[in-house]
């Protein structure tokens, strides 16, 4: 195991046909002047992973697989939750209660040893922003969306780094900032969208030690992926984002998610 801060992590990869093997280095903390130094370790490990499973003798394709597909999307499952996850439900729970959670998303904005926070990604609302609120009107065309069955406050997420007021989930994914946000849709819309927010009503909750339990009891896989997956839009999407993430996982998830669809 790579310690932090003792120089870089490399991996040689399997040679392709007709190739040569290769070498794929992550920094080491203080390892400054390097690419993988600024990437999102997230993405390095989602990479690792695919390469274990290269190895392994499985032949990774699109969207089979945890490397990143033509959109840049990746997923992996974890052995834990992470701040930062998704949540994704078992199939077998939540068909006859609680049903805003079958087949749910859910990213996880917070956990730690007090709890966890998450909201549900794939649950929009039949509501635009304007019909619920009185909302600036830069934002009354976004979706409200169900983000769990705890609370009525409204939470967002968001792309931008440098909003004022907004807290990092992970890097490139963030909470927060309404205020400066509006400020800055109307005063630069060009680089900032509207449509890159995404509101939600409520939230997904649970105590200390409760979500690693319910996670050992197979309600839910928690997979770590790529932030446009988390940022996206789940309004009449193509397939199903349950289905979709689950694709991305590979393996016997394929299938899982064929079935679901069914």
């Amino acid at each position: 195991q790579h310690a932090r801060g003792s120089g870089p992590f490399c991996h040689t990869g399997p040679a392709s046909a007709g190739g040569s093997p290769w070498v794929m280095c992550a920094a080491g903390e203080g390892d400054e002047g390097t690419p993988a130094a600024l990437e999102d370790w997230r993405d390095f490990r989602a990479r690792m992973v695919a390469l274990e499973r290269m190895e392994a003798g499985e032949t990774l394709s699109v969207p089979g697989g945890p490397s990143p597909n033509k959109d840049g999307l990746w997923a992996h499952v974890l052995g834990a939750p992470e701040k930062g996850s998704l949540l994704v439900a078992q199939p077998q729970w939540f068909r006859y209660s609680q049903q805003y959670f079958f087949q749910a998303v859910i990213l996880l904005v917070q956990h730690d040893e007090n709890g966890s926070l998450g909201v549900i990604l794939n649950r929009p609302t039949g509501y635009k922003m304007s019909e619920v609120s009185d909302i600036d009107p830069a934002f009354g065309d976004n979706k409200l969306y169900l983000g769990g069955d705890v609370g009525s406050e409204t939470l967002i997420i968001h792309p931008y780094e440098d909003v004022k007021g907004s807290v990092e989930i992970v890097p490139g994914v963030y909470s927060g900032g309404l205020e400066q946000a509006l400020h800055l849709v109307r005063t630069a819309p060009d680089k900032y969208k509207a449509e890159d927010w995404k509101f939600f009503t409520g939230y997904a909750g649970w105590g200390p030690g409760q979500l690693n339990a319910e996670c050992t009891e197979n309600v839910w896989w928690p997979i770590a992926a790529s932030n446009q997956v988390a940022l996206k839009s789940a309004v009449q999407l193509s397939k199903p984002l349950w289905s979709e993430v689950l694709e991305l996982c590979g393996g016997d998830f394929v299938d899982i998610a064929k079935e679901g669809r069914m």
